[in-house]
């Protein structure tokens, strides 16, 4: 049988940091892997960088250091998975694609890809390519999914807007930040984080651990990762047996009826306590010693 008990201490992450450039993505992801690393004590980050080497500036803010790599123009998806697959190969615990958005719309991206496409293949009809740029695309992002170790990816957002015309006048309306990359890109995180300039906070808008739901922005820190490798290792904690859970449930129950009992218990609680315990006893919650000393205590007067 290939089936086997689900189990999310095997699981890779896949995480996303969006926002404006300068926004704090970069160093917000190589805190985020310093805090996973933390806890393991084992493996290493690796970072691919397609911003002109500026992970660099931040190696002497992460203690256990980082392995770094660049990628040049055309940014064709398949280099990327040319490189990552030299990372996993190296033996790397976490990788960070610094950024995704290169691969979409940069020098030799998907957005130049599909007008190639569309003069060579489909007589300039943009429209048409698309289906031969979408499955580019995701071949990218199916690679990443089958990665044996957490990725980050950090993408670029902008301001989106639109032409509306109000009170007979047209002018333009802020729609939000858009991030700059494939549609649905968010659908395949486990988690996703929105990142703003002012004091670099980071908000959650997606979440499949329930670490961070609280919606609350918050300067990302090491201590992210750490949740987030609790979040997995506890997984690997054993449930106790039923039998251990029964008897503490009892023993907790014996304590809190003698510790009721034993201060203050007026003489109609007494008598309520004392129905309750005989039929604990005789449903063989309580033992004999148990029952017989919670009962001599309800004889007390209050």
């Amino acid at each position: 049988m290939s089936f086997k008990k689900a189990s999310r201490s095997a699981k890779y992450l896949r995480i996303l940091l969006e926002g404006p450039s300068g926004s704090g993505k970069t160093l917000g992801a190589l805190l985020v892997a310093y805090g996973m690393l933390k806890l393991s004590a084992e493996g290493e980050i690796f970072l691919i960088d397609t911003e002109k080497g500026s992970s660099n500036t931040y190696s002497d803010k992460i203690p256990c250091g980082f392995q770094f790599d660049d990628i040049s123009a055309p940014y064709h998806p398949e280099k990327l998975q040319q490189k990552l697959q030299e990372a996993v190969d190296a033996g790397a615990k976490i990788v960070i694609v610094d950024s995704i958005t290169h691969f979409w719309e940069g020098s030799g991206g998907c957005l130049e890809i599909n007008e190639t496409l569309a003069k060579s293949k489909f007589r300039g009809n943009t429209y048409a390519a698309w289906s031969e740029t979408k499955k580019i695309w995701r071949g990218m992002i199916e690679f990443i999914n089958a990665m044996p170790c957490h990725v980050i990816l950090t993408g670029r957002s902008k301001t989106e807007t639109a032409q509306v015309s109000e009170g007979g006048r047209s002018t333009v309306k802020r729609l939000g930040m858009k991030l700059q990359a494939g549609e649905n890109l968010e659908y395949e995180m486990d988690l996703a984080f929105s990142v703003v300039h002012d004091q670099h906070l980071a908000t959650c808008i997606k979440d499949r651990t329930g670490l961070f739901v609280d919606k609350i922005p918050q300067a990302i820190t090491p201590e992210f990762g750490e949740r987030l490798v609790g979040w997995l290792q506890s997984a690997d904690t054993p449930a106790p047996p039923p039998e251990l859970v029964k008897k503490i449930q009892v023993n907790d129950a014996y304590q809190t009826a003698k510790d009721f009992l034993s201060n203050g218990a007026t003489d109609a609680q007494r008598e309520s306590a004392r129905k309750k315990i005989q039929a604990r006893q005789e449903d063989g919650t309580f033992s004999f010693e148990q029952a017989t000393e919670l009962l001599e205590l309800c004889n007390q007067k209050g």
